[in-house]
């Protein structure tokens, strides 16, 4: 992840899912990423040129992770949703 000024994100992510998980939308495999800041907080979507098939993340930003809550729209609006957290390599 990049910030390139004090409210601007992008970057990348790749993602693989673990075990059998049910009902995660479009989050596996690899893509773009952009989002912003404000202070403490972060909000990120992976697929931001999909409005109705978009995951998007909202946490806090701590050091070198962040920690808050991902949800998945889709066509028929929030399909599902969860806690996360993600730590800087």
């Amino acid at each position: 992840m990049i910030v390139s000024d004090s409210t601007t994100v992008s970057g990348e992510w790749h993602f693989a899912p673990i075990g059998s998980p049910q009902k995660i939308g479009p989050q596996t495999g690899d893509g773009k990423l952009v989002g912003g800041m404000n202070g403490e907080k972060v909000w990120i979507e992976l697929n931001s040129g999909v409005r109705n098939n978009n995951l998007q993340l909202n946490g806090t930003s701590a050091q070198s992770r962040i920690d808050g809550q991902w949800t998945w729209i889709s066509y028929d609006g929030i399909a599902n949703q969860g806690m996360f957290h993600a730590v800087r390599k």
